[in-house]
């Protein structure tokens, strides 16, 4: 298991990374409050709060209600004690979606290949809370 992430992202690292030039992972950024632009910021300091995706068993029992429905015997599961189970679950989804971006962006035709597609498609799915 992972060891404790205090600055979680809402907006992937991974994406917003591809805002930089280069990989200096670092972006231009928009302060709406200040009307000010901020050029070259580093992208692990935007778009995240500090331990956004923490919640309790608790908590991750009555979020997971539909999926533990299906699947009741993952009630006892030791995964749900850890109060960065989601966050854990969307750091290993990121490192995954990253690799298939990067290959696509090597490899433009690989959006035509059916496999990437439907990984594409399961991604935005995945996210569109909706």
């Amino acid at each position: 298991m992972a060891g404790e992430t205090k600055n979680q992202h809402y907006v992937p690292r991974s994406y917003l990374d591809r805002f930089s030039q280069g990989h200096s992972n670092r972006i231009c950024v928009f302060n709406l409050c200040e009307d000010k632009i901020l050029p070259r910021q580093l992208s692990r300091n935007y778009a995240s709060r500090r331990f956004f995706y923490d919640v309790s068993k608790e908590e991750l029992l009555i979020l997971l209600k539909s999926e533990l429905e299906l699947f009741p015997e993952f009630v006892n599961h030791p995964s749900l004690d850890d109060p960065q189970y989601i966050e854990h679950i969307l750091g290993k989804n990121e490192g995954d979606v990253k690799i298939i971006f990067d290959n696509i962006i090597a490899n433009p035709d690989l959006i035509e290949n059916k496999e990437y597609k439907l990984k594409v498609i399961i991604f935005f799915m995945f996210w569109d809370t909706e």
